[in-house]
């Protein structure tokens, strides 16, 4: 699915957008007000339909609130148990997972994908460079999404919006995806990467050897999520349920084709606050979690509870292995995250993943030496808007700056 908003824009939008351009969005309230205070005003004076934060510590909430609408038009307040799709922080999932995996000894990080796969796959300019499960966890697999990864969103609604609503690059999008339909893992993956595949195109792999370059790929990561359940002779979504949901009583979490309580769901919006129809991704390990802040704060307190060396959901020395830096300068680390662990970003002493794609936007991380672990989750778009990602990033600053001061 698309990185609609990276850890890039995020810096960009801190440096830029806020600091340089005076156009940028200036929250009316004054620095002695309350932290909600702060978070409402944003709300009432900005353009997010809704939004969710959280603060937390391994063994506490220390601020956890939701500000506006899930739906518009039935002024459904967005609440902290409203569900919406969380977009890339799905792959944090991938990780925990991967690592359950290892645990159970039965893959390596420096295990050859094709001695787990029923097929075969191998970057046509370096036959003979292995691809290596560490290699999909950390990006650097070769493999380029170059477009691909959009033959395999679908939509579940009639697509009624015309140019002049959403813009001609996202109406394109959308009546492409209505062309498209589901297909399991085990059908589109063989067919996008195998020499032999009906959707194959040397061009999904760049020139490099696999392991020698970064290159942020969601369909490396639903790749690497499809061996996992393989190896585990389990389908993907019911190792993680079994393993990291149902432990940690996220039951507010599911993947966006076994979500049924529409009730619980937000509305997604485009930035112009048009409702988003409905869409689904085959590649669902890579952006297809259904989440609530409720159950995202209960995950990361989990997070933060194995990084003080708590086995929760793995041994402390696995987990600490998931968010080490795994790429040296020649592999070219992304600018925007520093580094990358397995399936995590990273930044200095930053840990976490944020998420984005049409109607949703999302940042998570935890702080490796303070402690404490923030979440920000909002049902609009924020991709290349001047608008709204100045708003998101001053709320992310502010939740950053109760987390300094609550866990001092």
């Amino acid at each position: 699915m698309k990185k609609l908003i990276s850890s890039a824009l995020l810096c960009c939008a801190l440096v830029l957008s806020i600091a340089c351009n005076k156009n940028a969005f200036i929250p009316a309230y004054n620095p002695t007000d309350s932290l909600d205070q702060q978070l409402a005003a944003i709300h009432k004076n900005g353009q997010l339909p809704g939004f969710a934060v959280a603060i937390v510590q391994a063994n506490k909430i220390l601020f956890e609130q939701a500000f506006g609408y899930a739906d518009i038009a039935n002024q459904t307040p967005y609440t902290n148990t409203t569900q919406q799709n969380i977009a890339s922080l799905s792959k944090t999932f991938i990780g925990i997972a991967l690592m359950k995996a290892i645990e159970q000894r039965k893959l390596s990080l420096d295990t050859p994908l094709n001695d787990i796969l029923p097929f075969s796959i191998q970057n046509p300019h370096h036959p003979n460079v292995p691809i290596t499960i560490r290699h999909l966890a950390t990006h650097t697999s070769s493999i380029n999404d170059g477009g691909f990864e959009y033959r395999s969103v679908f939509l579940n609604e009639s697509f009624d919006l015309n140019k002049k609503d959403i813009g001609k690059e996202n109406y394109q999008f959308f009546k492409e995806w209505e062309k498209n339909e589901r297909s399991p893992l085990a059908d589109f993956l063989p067919a996008a990467l195998s020499s032999a595949g009906s959707q194959y195109n040397k061009k999904i792999f760049l020139k490099v050897a696999p392991g020698s370059q970064y290159q942020y790929s969601n369909l490396g990561a639903s790749l690497l999520a499809y061996a996992i359940s393989l190896v585990v002779n389990q389908p993907f979504e019911k190792y993680v349920s079994e393993q990291i949901l149902t432990p940690l009583s996220m039951h507010q979490t599911q993947w966006n084709f076994e979500a049924t309580n529409e009730a619980e769901q937000a509305t997604t919006y485009f930035q112009n606050q048009l409702e988003v129809p409905a869409y689904q991704s085959n590649l669902y390990p890579s952006g297809g979690l259904q989440s609530s802040l409720s159950d995202l704060s209960l995950y990361l307190m989990e997070l933060l509870k194995n990084h003080d060396g708590s086995d929760t959901l793995l041994p402390a020395t696995a987990f600490q292995t998931m968010i080490e830096p795994q790429l040296s300068p020649n592999q070219s680390p992304p600018s925007d995250t520093k580094n990358q662990g397995l399936m995590w970003e990273l930044n200095g002493q930053q840990a976490g993943h944020n998420g984005g794609n049409y109607g949703v936007t999302l940042f998570m991380s935890f702080d490796k030496k303070k402690g404490y672990g923030r979440i920000f989750m909002t049902n609009i778009s924020s991709y290349k808007d001047q608008q709204l990602i100045p708003q998101m990033v001053e709320i992310w600053k502010l939740l950053g700056k109760e987390g300094d001061r609550l866990s001092k």
